[in-house]
């Protein structure tokens, strides 16, 4: 039976040519189940990582007490250097481990993040408030005065269509509407432990328009050459 294979091979060369590739399509799919099981084994040798509590320039910390940068309970990433300088050594906060959050679950529930993001978003609005110079305009009468008076809500109204700052009327504490031309400090109580002084410019729109005009006929004419 070999004696007539072989003899058959050997007068048709494609069959032998059918055998080669046969046997190493054959090789090539063992060595592919070979390869899948040994990584399917190593797959099974290695545990899952446990989530790391720090990063390369942070480190995740339970706040016990009232700081610049958290509110005691809140769970934050801050920095390496603040937290082992100052948080940890003053017993501000605490790493953020298993045993810890355990441990201070009671205090992390009572969080009110609703009133901390509020804190939060007031604090950023005193630092811009008094940076900003805010220009109230209204038309003027015959007689020079102003149209209508500024009241608190218009001030409220224009620092929220152009600055983005959301104040109450009561947070603007103005004893009585401005009737008059000029420029004005008027205080702000945001609730942060400080009164602040927002500048405010009440102008004419005519005034303006005059002014641009002095302003265009300064200028230097070009030469008509």
């Amino acid at each position: 039976f070999f004696f007539f294979m072989l003899r058959g091979l050997i007068r048709n060369p494609f069959a032998l040519r059918f055998a080669g590739v046969t046997q190493r399509c054959f090789a090539q799919q063992a060595a592919n189940e070979h390869v899948e099981m040994d990584s399917n084994r190593r797959k099974s040798r290695i545990c899952p990582r446990a989530q790391s509590l720090a990063t390369k320039q942070k480190l995740q910390v339970i706040f016990l007490k009232q700081t610049d940068v958290g509110q005691p309970g809140e769970v934050l990433w801050v920095r390496k250097g603040l937290a082992r300088n100052y948080f940890l050594p003053r017993k501000e906060a605490v790493f953020a481990t298993p045993t810890n959050l355990e441990k201070h679950k009671q205090l992390i529930a009572d969080v009110d993040h609703a009133e901390i993001q509020r804190v939060k978003k007031l604090r950023k609005y005193k630092k811009r408030i008094g940076k900003l110079l805010v220009n109230i305009k209204r038309h003027e009468k015959s007689d020079g005065s102003p149209h209508a008076p500024c009241y608190p809500e218009t001030i409220a109204k224009y620092m929220w269509r152009y600055h983005n700052i959301e104040l109450d009327e009561d947070q603007i504490q103005m004893k009585a509407p401005l009737t008059n031309w000029g420029e004005y400090l008027i205080p702000i109580d945001l609730g942060v432990g400080e009164i602040l002084k927002l500048d405010v410019i009440f102008s004419s729109f005519k005034a303006s328009a005059k002014k641009r005009a002095e302003e265009a006929a300064a200028a230097p004419q070009p030469d008509a050459a």
